[in-house]
């Protein structure tokens, strides 16, 4: 499994981010932009966070934070090629749309692959076992251990 790896990003003004799948993308593209960077962000769904069990106060001050400091966001529109200097995407209408950037940072989601498959001693928490949250993996857990 390859999980995301947070680089760096000194000399680069303009980063654009994709395929964000929700909270983790637009909390990278909120760090960079108060160290002074422009995240440029290109999400596929109708929303920036979209998924079931994220905090009400924290989806909507990220939505709400991005539409006052004028962060560029592209929702509905998928990432088709990234050049030297700038990625062409398309858009929800299909047009391609080119955007000038100096980093690309994919913050796509991951597929489960536990290390041990799940036996009578092995017991699977967390995200090995599916995409949750911290209230999910706090449940599992607690389950797991009175079965013990």
């Amino acid at each position: 499994m390859e999980n995301f790896k947070m680089v760096e990003v000194k000399d680069a003004p303009r980063v654009e981010l994709h395929n964000l799948l929700g909270l983790t993308g637009c909390e990278i593209a909120y760090e960079l932009a108060l160290q002074g960077k422009n995240p440029i962000i290109v999400e596929m769904k109708d929303d920036l966070i979209s998924q079931t069990g994220v905090c009400l106060a924290n989806s909507s001050y990220l939505r709400e934070w991005f539409a006052l400091h004028k962060t560029p966001v592209y929702l509905e529109t998928t990432l088709k090629e990234v050049k030297d200097g700038s990625i062409v995407c398309t858009g929800k209408d299909g047009k391609d749309i080119n955007i000038d950037c100096d980093s690309v940072i994919s913050c796509a989601g991951y597929i489960p692959a536990p290390l041990a498959e799940k036996s009578g001693n092995v017991h699977l928490v967390g995200d090995c076992l599916a995409i949750g949250n911290l209230r999910s993996v706090v449940w599992r857990a607690y389950d797991v251990a009175m079965k013990i």
